[in-house]
């Protein structure tokens, strides 16, 4: 299961990410952990807002040279793992980071970071009021809880 932060977070990232990885079962709480960094106001909950200032300083992360784009050397070496060992990793036009290249110009700008698909906060929303609040948080500590316990 792949959740694109944020990613990032990378992010999580997020992010992140972009390319983030769902809020696995293999990871158990730590994307959890990792999203919950963007409550920079410390309620336990976490809104658009809280989670577009995340991927900013993601994005600011990433762009080791400044020049206002992510490009491929800059990307995860996840990617590069994945397809070392035959598994895709990165795809044309950027979807390796999510498809976040919208133009598919080989490398992604700040706007195409920031406005890429959120479906790991769109999926923790569950009563899709734009914040992932305490109790959906809670709610998917237990899930991935569960599943750790049944998943051999």
């Amino acid at each position: 299961m792949r959740l694109a932060v944020i990613a990032a977070f990378s992010i999580a990232a997020a992010s992140a990410a972009l390319v983030v990885p769902a809020i696995a079962q293999e990871r158990g709480g730590g994307m959890l952990d990792r999203l919950m960094e963007a409550d920079t106001n410390k309620d336990g909950s976490i809104t658009r807002a809280e989670m577009r200032t995340m991927r900013e300083a993601h994005f600011r992360r990433m762009d080791v040279n400044n020049d206002g784009f992510i490009s491929a050397d800059e990307r995860p070496q996840r990617a590069d793992a994945a397809k070392a060992k035959g598994k895709g990793g990165e795809r044309p036009g950027g979807a390796g980071m999510g498809g976040a290249d919208a133009n598919g110009d080989g490398k992604i700008s700040r706007d195409e970071f920031l406005n890429a698909p959120t479906p790991g906060f769109d999926r923790l929303d569950a009563n899709k009021n734009g914040v992932v609040e305490a109790a959906e948080i809670e709610a998917a500590r237990a899930m991935m809880a569960r599943r750790k316990q049944t998943t051999p």
